[in-house]
This record gives structure tokens, C-alpha cells and sequence, in this order.
């Protein structure tokens, strides 16, 4: 069948508006009778039907001059374009045939082909024995008797080293039973044995319990090195036992894994819940509904296998049977094989115009006396499928992705190869470096004038004499007589664990101050600052009452930052010693008391320039600031805390100073755990204590504390692990740790 190239899609034929004319005259059962062109309205869907672009030629007269002028052609090929070419000429007059066609874009009728087009093909029935198609009558032709799932080649199957190690760890179970059960064999071993074969168990628990669990391990294993061997009569027996046992134990052990593994390497793809791609309302379509998968639908089949295939937006495309038969070739240059055939038949067939009654009857006819016709086409249309990839063996395949095409698995073999190369390679040159150091210093004429050694030392001169020459290039100096910061800190590390003969080793707090001077020079104020929250401050405008007292008393600081309507505004500082000659009766402001013009430094000062600045003398405290950029790029100068010349000196000796004030809140905060722990009420053995007021001005330290007062030392039985003063124990919380500075 032939067709003009020209708007194949909308319709085609010669004089295409006097056909459209006639068909609204006749019918089709008129016009087959009188001989008149008919038409059909086809889908592409090899091997049913399929198209080629033809050519066909003829002499044409242009200007007096005779030119061969091609006409591009349609040939329309396949099942049912056969069988209406052989059926037309049976059942109407020798002059009809098909002059007109139209290509639809989907499987199913519009109304404009329903009233215009005599034929349409191939469309989808139930069954061989179906006569109509919606309203019109429809004729069966063929049924391919099952469907076939299209899944790319590597979909199936994935295998990686990440899945082997989480299978392997996943047993933690089973090994931890195996070290119990060894463990369990190697003391009951232990105890068998002791008394008779004390040299391989000996009769120590600890060093006995360890000697049978290495029994236990090398003998499970079947290893058996026969360094622990059992001597006695129910040892050997009981060893026989743990053999058996063992055997069975790492059988069990070994065959769960290869279990694991075997699971794994027989996976099978399901089409429950997965994306499964099908022509829109075909049998396919319905079919992969019915096995719960998430079906897109296509209105061509070669659109679905695009996206499967190559933008992989499906995972799988059912299509059937007689389509793979004919596009076997087709699909070897993808990597796309048939997974399954499943048992599902879908019947194609013509539906025909309406008043084309007799030549209905006509066609079926047709069909059932030549029924060797139809089989003879779909012969020449298909052909056995020969993809490489659906003969994979995909048990195999997968097994041989769990060890050989995994990146980690390459890569572990390629940088493992180089480091053992490295490590040889290192441990030949540093053996030889050895043996020829061992033989310069101790000469002999046999060493010297041994073949091996000399050609060992001319080996490793050529090594060797470059790497010197570099290393004194890059280092300049001998590090036997000079250290690097870090390398001088563990030296002092060193000492502090070993000494030489008569001589005594560095203390732990000289290791401390060391170490904190060498880590001096890195040190910025952020590493000491106490933060603005933590400090104890007054308000320009507050009065210097009796309360406003106590606290300075309490907190016993030496120095308190005054601020001004907000705390990270500190205009100032108020020295506790011009509160001596102050009367608590006066109220004196605290503004005609402080003292202004702070020093002020930035988190990423160095502690030694502060330190520096602390040294003139003009004062031992400092407002700690940094830059905070806004959201229009601009910066703002933020108070973030204090610092003291105490805190520095801390940070110096890597060690908290605690002063009397601090003492004293330890001693106070001891009382109140104790009243805490006993409601009030006394303890037994201790006498009740008098009430104390620590403000009192006449106690300075802690030896001007009554002696029927508790001690911390009296409190410690009592406290347990609740409290320590070890600095390295006690909460900043619970009482001050400077004196200088003004932290709670």
C-alpha cells in the first residue's frame, strides 16, 4: 500500500476532499460493490503494521525540457495491511483498494475516524471471538498468547562491598556466642587440666582463664597449633567434645553467611509497587494495574522504551510477546532484556466502518478459509529473539558484583598493593640500613669484604645520599640540638614519667607551667575571658548600701565593673579597697567611687601583649570586645565579658588559684549540702553548729573561722563524691574562681 509522503498524519491520498465527498455518499459496502477507493486509519505497531519511506519516479515537462522528478512515497507494511491487500480484492470489485490513510497517534477511535476511515488497525479485544468494537463491527486477527516484562539490564541485581561489610558486622550475635561458648570451654579446660599441665594452663585464674580461650579458638577453628595441648584423661576427653562441637559451630557460622550471600545474588525483579511503563488503556496497561504496579502510560510503545532505556524514568514496560519476537534486534543494541513472559493473551483486530455489513462477513469468511495465510505473515514478521543479555546468568552476574565490580573493592586492591609495595619497600631499605650500620661500626675483613654487603651498601648509597642531601637542604640544622614547640613539650612530658639515675623527675605542676608557657605564644583572650553573663557588676546609678556591702564582702572581689543602663555598656571599675573608709549608712553612689577609662582589648589578642599592657600597672582588668557585622555589612564593636591578670596567670599554669573568698564560699557551700542531706536536723556524732555570718569584716581567711565550725575536711566523709576542692572537680557554679576579676 502506497501513500504520498505529503500529511500522512491528518489523512493522505489522491484527491483526498472528493474521496472525504463520496464516502458521505456511499457506504462502505457501496463503494466496495462499485469499485470506489476506500480508507483505513492505521497505528504503527510492528509487526502488525509499519511503515518505510518509498520513492517512485516520473518524467515531468518543465519549460520544453523532459526531468525525472521523484514522488517520496509511504509503503505500509505488516499483518493486517496483508491481509486487507489479499481479502479487498476477494470481496469487492477488482477496482477497489485503499487510497487513502491516516496515522493515529493513539490506540483507540476518535470521532473523525469513527465516520471517515473504512478500516481501523490493529486495535485491542478481549478475545478471538469478539464482533464488535464499541458500536461497530470488529474482527479479530490474532492473539499473542502472553506479555513480556522489559527491565534494563542492570535493574534487576546490585551488589556492593558496603552490602558484604554490613552483612558481615550484622552477625555480631553469632560472634558474640562464639566467644562465650570459647570463653565457657577454655575455663572448664582450664580447670580439667591445671593441677597436671600447670606449664600450658597455669594455676592463676587470670593467666589460666587466658591460655584456655586460646585453646579454645586455635581449636574451634581446627587451626590447632599445638602450642596448648590438654595432658589429662578428661581434658583429652573433654577436647574431643569441643572438636565436634567446634566443627559444627563454625559450619553453622559459614553456612549463614553464604546463605546471606546465596539470598542476595537470587533477587527477582517485582513489579509490585514499581514504576512500570505501557501504552495508555492497552491490555498491558490493564495487566500491570491488576499486579499493583505504578503504570505510567504512553501513547506509543517507542516513547515507553525510550524512558526505560535511556532517560530511565521507568523501572520496567510490559509490551507483548509478538512485538519483542520482532524487535529482538532492535533491543541487542540496548541494555534492555526480557526479564519474564508472563501468560496473558491480547487479541488485535480491525474495526470496521458502520453499513460495511457484507464486507465484514466477507473478511471473516476470508480469514477462515485461508487461516495458513495469517500464520504464513506472522512467520515472515517474527522471528526467535537471540539478546545476549536475557541468556545472563544472573546469579551468577550478581555474585560477581559483590567482589569484583565495586569501586571500594577496587580501590582497596589497588592502595593496598601500594602500601604492602611501601611497607616492603621501607622495611627492606631500614633492614639494610641497619645491617650495614651494625657491620661499619664493628669492621672485619670477612663483613667488609663480603660480595652481599658491598653490593648493599652501593644500593642504598644511591638511596640514601640523596635523601640526606635533601633533608639538609629543607631542615638546615641538626634536630638533635634543637626542638620544635611540640616536640619540646613531650620531652618535659617525658621527664615527667621517666628520670635519669640520681636525678629527680619534674613535678606535675613544673610540666603544667612549661607546657603552659610553650602554648603561651597561640593563646588569644578568647582561650581566658570570663563571659558577661558569669560577671559580678553594680549599676552606675546603685548606692553602696549594707546589701549592696555583704555582696562585695561575699563575692570578695578586688575589683567590679560598673555599668551603665546596660551591662555590655562597662564605663568603669570600683576597687573593693575604697569601700574600707565608706560608711554603708551614707549610701554613697557607686559613680562617685569607680573609676573610668577601662582598658579595653578584642577576642583575638594575644595573651602575651595583654599580659604586657597588665605589667605597666595601670590596671589588672580589661573590657573584652569584638567586631559583630550587621545585615547591612557594616560592624559593631559588642562587649562579650572581662578579663583579669589572674585569669592570664591561670590560663599560665594550666591551674585554678583559689584565694580566702573562695575558701569561704566552699566552706558555705558545704554547710548548706550538709543541711540539705540531714533536713536540719543533726547528724549523729555531730554537734549542732552555731550560727555563722560570713560577712562579718573581721574574718579575713579561713583560719579566722571559729574551730566548732565544719571544716571541709570534717565533710568529706560526709559529702562522699558531691564535692572536691580539686580544680579539676569543682564547678565554676559554685563559687568564684579569681579574686581580681569579678566572675560569680
Amino acid at each position: 500500500m502506497e501513500f504520498p509522503s505529503k500529511n500522512v498524519p491528518d489523512g493522505t491520498g489522491e484527491n483526498l476532499p472528493l474521496y472525504r465527498n463520496v464516502s458521505r455518499i456511499y457506504t462502505t459496502d457501496q463503494r466496495c460493490k462499485k469499485g470506489l477507493p476506500l480508507s483505513m486509519a492505521l497505528v504503527q505497531f510492528s509487526p502488525y503494521v509499519y511503515d518505510r519511506l518509498g520513492a517512485k519516479s516520473k518524467f515531468v515537462i518543465v519549460n520544453g525540457t523532459r526531468k525525472l522528478k521523484p514522488k517520496l512515497l509511504f509503503k505500509f507494511y505488516g499483518m493486517f495491511p496483508e491481509i486487507l491487500k489479499k481479502a479487498i480484492p476477494t470481496c469487492c470489485d477488482s477496482k477497489s483498494d485503499i487510497k487513502y490513510a491516516k496515522l493515529l497517534l493513539e490506540q483507540h477511535v476518535d470521532p473523525e475516524v469513527e465516520h471517515e476511515y473504512d478500516f481501523s488497525f490493529p486495535l485491542y479485544g478481549k478475545s478471538m471471538q469478539d464482533a464488535m468494537y464499541q458500536s461497530n463491527p470488529f474482527i479479530p486477527i490474532i492473539q499473542a498468547p502472553s506479555v513480556a516484562l522489559l527491565v534494563r539490564s542492570e535493574s534487576v541485581t546490585s551488589g556492593n562491598t558496603k552490602f558484604i561489610a554490613k552483612t558481615i558486622i550484622g552477625f555480631w550475635p553469632m560472634y558474640l556466642f562464639i566467644l562465650l561458648i570459647a570463653s565457657s570451654a577454655g575455663i572448664i579446660m582450664w580447670c580439667l587440666d591445671r593441677s597436671k599441665n600447670e606449664a600450658h594452663f597455669p594455676k592463676p585464674f587470670i593467666n589460666g582463664a587466658w591460655e584456655g580461650l586460646w585453646w579454645a579458638f586455635i581449636t574451634m577453628t581446627t587451626v590447632g597449633y599445638g602450642d596448648r595441648t590438654p595432658k589429662s584423661f578428661f581434658g583429652r576427653f573433654f577436647c574431643i567434645l569441643w572438636i565436634i562441637f567446634g566443627i559444627v559451630i563454625m559450619s553453622i557460622l559459614s553456612g549463614y553467611i553464604n546463605a546471606v550471600f546465596s539470598a542476595s545474588t537470587k533477587k527477582n525483579f517485582d513489579m509490585h509497587g514499581k514504576k512500570i511503563g505501557a501504552v495508555t488503556g492497552s491490555a498491558e496497561f490493564k495487566f500491570g494495574l491488576s499486579q499493583n504496579a505504578d503504570m505510567k502510560g504512553y501513547k506509543l510503545a517507542s516513547v515507553a522504551f525510550t524512558d526505560l532505556q535511556r532517560h530511565k524514568t521507568i523501572e520496567g514496560m510490559l509490551i507483548d510477546s509478538y512485538i519483542v519476537n520482532a524487535l529482538g534486534d532492535y533491543f541487542q543494541n540496548y541494555n534492555v532484556r526480557t526479564h519474564e513472559m508472563i501468560d496473558h493473551p491480547i487479541t488485535y483486530g480491525i474495526r470496521m466502518a458502520q453499513g460495511s455489513k457484507e464486507l465484514e462477513k466477507c473478511i471473516r469468511r476470508y480469514l477462515r478459509d485461508h487461516p495458513q495465510e495469517v500464520f504464513d505473515m506472522l512467520r515472515k514478521s517474527l522471528k526467535p529473539v537471540k539478546n545476549p543479555k536475557d541468556r545472563e546468568n544472573l546469579q551468577q552476574k550478581e555474585a560477581e558484583k559483590l567482589f569484583h565490580q565495586d569501586k571500594i573493592i577496587n580501590d582497596v586492591r589497588l592502595y593496598g598493593a601500594i602500601l604492602v609495595a611501601s611497607i616492603l619497600f621501607i622495611g627492606l631499605c631500614l633492614q639494610g640500613i641497619t645491617y650495614c650500620t651494625r657491620m661499619l661500626k664493628e669492621p672485619t675483613p670477612r663483613t667488609l669484604s663480603s660480595p652481599f654487603v658491598k653490593f648493599l651498601m652501593f644500593l642504598l648509597f644511591i638511596i640514601a645520599w640523596p635523601i640526606a642531601k635533601l633533608l639538609d637542604c629543607v631542615l638546615g640544622v641538626d634536630y638533635s640540638t634543637f626542638f620544635r614547640r611540640a616536640e619540646l613539650k613531650e620531652l618535659v612530658s617525658m621527664h615527667l614519667e621517666q628520670t635519669l639515675e640520681n636525678e629527680e623527675p619534674l613535678t606535675g605542676d613544673e610540666v603544667l607551667i612549661i607546657k603552659g608557657t610553650l602554648d603561651m605564644r597561640n593563646k588569644t583572650v578568647a582561650d581566658a575571658y570570663t563571659p558577661i553573663h558569669r560577671v559580678f557588676m553594680f549599676g552606675i546609678d546603685e548606692k553602696m548600701t549594707k546589701a549592696n556591702m555583704n555582696k562585695v564582702v561575699e563575692r570578695g572581689h578586688s575589683r567590679i565593673p560598673v555599668y551603665e543602663t546596660d551591662r555590655e555598656n562597662i564605663i568603669g571599675v570600683l576597687m573593693a579597697k575604697r569601700l574600707i573608709p565608706v560608711n554603708p549608712e551614707d549610701a554613697v553612689p557607686v559613680k562617685d567611687l569607680c573609676k573610668k577609662n577601662l582598658l579595653t582589648v578584642f577576642m583575638k589578642d594575644p595573651l602575651f601583649n595583654l599580659l604586657n599592657k597588665f605589667q605597666t600597672g595601670k590596671s589588672h582588668i580589661a573590657i573584652v570586645k569584638d567586631q559583630v557585622e550587621l545585615d547591612n555589612g557594616s560592624f559593631l564593636e559588642k562587649t562579650l565579658g572581662v578579663i583579669t591578670l589572674e585569669d592570664i596567670i591561670e590560663e599560665l599554669i594550666q591551674e585554678d588559684i583559689y584565694d580566702e573568698s573562695d575558701l569561704t564560699r566552699l566552706q558555705k557551700k558545704v554547710q548548706q549540702r550538709i543541711n540539705k542531706m540531714f533536713k536540719g536536723k543533726s547528724h549523729p556524732g555531730m554537734r549542732r553548729q552555731k550560727s555563722y555570718d560570713p560577712t562579718r569584716r573581721n574574718v579575713r581567711s579561713v583560719s579566722d573561722v571559729p574551730g566548732e565550725y565544719v571544716g571541709e575536711e570534717e565533710n568529706r566523709p560526709l559529702l562522699g563524691r558531691g564535692f572536691s576542692t580539686d580544680s579539676r572537680t569543682i564547678n565554676d557554679d559554685d563559687f568564684s574562681t579569681t579574686t581580681m576579676s569579678s566572675v560569680p
